[in-house]
């Protein structure tokens, strides 16, 4: 349910920049992890092109905010 939450509060801010943190850095692929946004208060799936800097505050874009798929996604923001 939280997931269909998060999406429904983004999915008019696709394309905007929010403030992070990166809290988890993916086993396999250190290019993919999760990011806490704190306002709105989130927490999802993040991508960069290089590995994620884990523990970080960070600058990332909402990529995808689906409701039907309940899916919320960020990439690492450049500059």
């Amino acid at each position: 349910v939280l997931d269909l939450v998060e999406a429904g509060v983004l999915r008019h801010r696709v394309g905007e920049t929010f403030e992070g943190v990166i809290v988890d850095l993916n086993d396999k692929d250190e290019k993919r992890g999760t990011v806490t946004v704190q306002d709105p208060a989130v927490e999802a799936r993040v991508t960069g092109e290089a590995a994620l800097p884990l523990g970080t505050d960070v600058h990332v874009t909402l990529a995808q905010a689906d409701v039907a798929s309940r899916a919320v996604s960020f990439t690492l923001a450049h500059g």
